[in-house]
């Protein structure tokens, strides 16, 4: 099945007119956008950010997490904790956030990354949650239910569409450094594994040390998303924390492929656009990003690519049946 995702001009096509649009898209809007719209912008770029390194997890770990809301929150209040403190210099706020959330994601992997499957998802969430009692009960330093409010925006960034500019920025970044990471000995030791991890250990790779390597990297990069969002918002809650937060990144990663970079980010930016189409008029939107996510789960193998990739090869199987023209008339001159 992979290797027809990977062959299939479809697939291809797809990916490249989806990739272009995506660069336009994200070229255009910062002059074009403004308030509420750049907001949401800015949600699908930061998202997008965190929704793509989970993709690496996934896609290329077989690490299934329901607990990467944990390095998304911990980067926020890093990054509110010290621009309260000490200022919003991005130079000190952005790599502290995201050294704070890989040394989380080492501290934590060392354990989680022990289990696989449902006890690895399990393990995840339950760290998650771990975050989310601790910001919610720690009154004197993150004001509890409260949330951290009146956080100033990040010192050179005060207009946001500087800021998108910034975070759209970190995301082809990003996407480079993976794209190069999916492809360098340690990406292909990491597949391997998913797919044999007894073979691979037996060949002498230090699985473990790859997986956990990998693992803070992305809590990295996800920790420098979330102090994004924060100055943002310019405000951080426990809920950074939320099931609901590390599902829409899971969900991202499964609604279009899991197996292609941009995935998650063409993922985050349809369930932004849903969630603030559908939530505009009705309460229910969210019974229907839950009907979409049962039907890819249970029809779409690989998400919406792959159910392009199933579409091509019927419509190859169904030109196989067809007689050809020239086949056709031989065989009616033949009758005659």
């Amino acid at each position: 099945m992979r290797a027809a995702l990977s062959a299939t001009p479809w697939t291809t096509l797809v990916a490249r007119a989806g990739l272009l649009l995506a660069v336009a898209a994200l070229a255009a809007m910062p002059p074009l956008w403004g308030g509420y719209t750049l907001h949401l912008g800015l949600v699908t770029v930061t998202m997008a950010l965190a929704a793509m390194s989970l993709g690496v997890l996934v896609g290329w770990g077989g690490l299934d997490s329901l607990g990467h809301a944990a390095f998304w929150g911990l980067g926020g209040y890093a990054a509110a904790l010290l621009s309260k403190h000490y200022g919003p210099w991005p130079w000190l706020v952005l790599p502290v956030a995201a050294g704070v959330a890989a040394g989380f994601a080492v501290a934590t992997g060392i354990f989680t990354l022990r289990s696989r499957g449902i006890f690895f998802l399990m393990l995840t969430l339950a760290f998650a949650q771990l975050g989310f009692v601790v910001t919610f009960q720690w009154r004197d330093l993150t004001r509890g239910d409260d949330g951290l409010s009146g956080i100033p925006a990040l010192a050179g960034f005060e207009d946001h569409r500087a800021l998108y500019a910034l975070a759209t920025i970190f995301l082809a970044a990003s996407y480079l450094l993976f794209s190069r990471l999916v492809r360098s000995p340690v990406g292909r030791v990491l597949d391997a594994a998913r797919q044999n991890e007894a073979r691979a250990r037996a060949l002498g790779y230090p699985v473990f040390l790859y997986r956990l390597a990998v693992y803070a990297l992305t809590g990295a990069i996800t920790g420098v998303a979330g102090a994004l969002a924060a100055h943002e918002r310019g405000f951080v809650h426990p809920r950074d924390f939320s099931l609901a937060v590390s599902a829409t990144m899971l969900i991202a990663v499964i609604l279009v492929s899991q197996r292609r970079l941009w995935g998650p980010v063409l993922g985050i930016s349809v369930l932004v656009a849903m969630e603030s189409w559908l939530s505009a008029r009705t309460e229910f939107w969210n019974l229907f990003l839950g009907l979409l996510l049962v039907a890819i789960v249970l029809w779409g193998r690989g998400g919406i690519a792959g159910l392009a990739a199933q579409a091509w090869q019927a419509v190859g199987r169904l030109q196989r049946l067809l007689p050809r023209g020239s086949d056709a008339g031989a065989a009616r001159r033949a009758s005659l």
